[in-house]
């Protein structure tokens, strides 16, 4: 079963990597621009707020059933299908459907990680690094291909029909039991939970900083007079850390905890966003991106095992849908919005990573209440009878 974890972990981030730092560029080629292409651009990161924690419930609901999982990699490989193959006034479409089904395929593949890893979460470091060597293959190779004139997005739906495939093969969850969740109930009473309110906060700050970088370093290195082809080697040396970290998270979990684990990483990331404010020689401007490896791997370890301690089992999908939700939704639009006013008024590019670091000192001050507040016991949860 492990392994096709990995399997699904692989697929489901070699779909977001083929796609998405290619979108804008595929749906340009269409002749979606202005107003459109905003929308296009914006829609999965909105979605997310919604759907994310809808998709989690959903799961929740069902004991982990592998139709729900389905049923979101099936709408992300339908909307790589309309994007090869409905005309240009359609491609919105495609970009809700493949929308749709992104926003729930990350959390319920992480979901369906902790159901299996039951007692043993601290291993699912080691299933995730799947999911980043998938995603950083499948950017590569995707890039490699659009220079040649092949569309990204067929790396995508190959990933998709892959995803599908795999997910036909899951067992059945075991049948239901004669208690059920109040999930109204208990995502309320969860949503009073302090140090889990207070890691969605720290999270999302935390993500906003990295979606500056994400969407605009190539901005930045173009401005500062450096090729582009340093952002792929930029995200291949982060990315190739952030491996190294995922593979040794039960370690990292054992050592450190997963609160010092969190505050580290996002006090990590302050000096990281400096350096790169700062740094005016291409080295330094991209050497400086190999802590990504750190600020976002062993954060998103530690989070997902914070998820797992204040979520108690039946939740556990939920609360990784408002993590989602968090990070994807209100971390990415946040950063987005905020690089988009700096790249849009002119000013010098280094901005943008100040304004990174201003944002990982809130998070970081969001993560000491954190790890304060989340000593204290996780809330009761009830449970009804049939």
């Amino acid at each position: 079963m492990l392994s096709r974890l990995a399997l699904l972990q692989g697929l489901s981030l070699a779909m977001l990597g083929a796609v998405f730092p290619y979108l804008a560029l595929e749906l340009k080629a269409l002749g979606v621009t202005g107003v459109a292409l905003t929308l296009a651009m914006t829609a999965t990161p909105a979605m997310r707020l919604v759907l994310g924690p809808a998709w989690g419930m959903a799961s929740d609901k069902t004991q982990g059933s592998p139709l729900i999982l389905l049923l979101a990699a099936g709408a992300a490989l339908l909307g790589c299908l309309a994007l090869l193959g409905l005309p240009p006034s359609l491609a919105l479409l495609g970009v809700l459907a493949l929308g749709i089904g992104r926003t729930g395929s990350g959390p319920l593949v992480d979901g369906l990680t902790l159901r299996t890893l039951e007692g043993q979460q601290d291993r699912y470091g080691r299933v995730r690094m799947w999911g980043s060597l998938g995603f950083l293959i499948a950017a590569f190779a995707a890039g490699l291909a659009r220079d040649k004139g092949i569309s990204p997005l067929w790396f995508g739906l190959a990933a998709g029909v892959g995803m599908v495939a795999v997910v036909l093969t899951l067992p059945r969850p075991p049948a239901p039991t004669k208690t059920s969740p109040k999930l109204g109930a208990a995502l309320r009473k969860l949503s009073t939970d302090t140090g889990f309110v207070l890691l969605l906060v720290a999270s999302a700050f935390h993500f906003s900083g990295h979606a500056v970088y994400d969407s605009f370093f190539s901005v930045h290195l173009n401005a500062q007079g450096f090729d582009t082809v340093w952002v792929g080697v930029a995200v291949t040396l982060g990315v190739g850390v952030e491996i190294a970290v995922l593979a040794s998270g039960s370690w990292l979990l054992k050592r450190f905890g997963a609160r010092k684990l969190l505050i580290g990483a996002m006090l990590l990331a302050i000096p990281r966003w400096v350096l790169s404010a700062s740094a005016t020689s291409l080295f330094f401007t991209v050497g400086a991106q190999v802590i990504h490896g750190v600020t976002f791997g062993a954060f998103w370890i530690a989070a997902v095992a914070l998820v797992g301690e204040r979520a108690p089992k039946h939740l556990r999908t939920s609360g990784l849908g408002l993590l989602s939700a968090a990070v994807g939704g209100v971390g990415s639009g946040l950063g987005n919005v905020g690089g988009s006013l700096i790249v849009d008024s002119g000013v010098d590019t280094h901005m943008l990573f100040w304004l990174s670091s201003g944002l990982a000192v809130v998070a970081s001050a969001a993560a000491a209440g954190c790890l304060v507040a989340s000593r204290r016991p996780a809330p009761a949860f009830e449970v009804q009878t049939h």
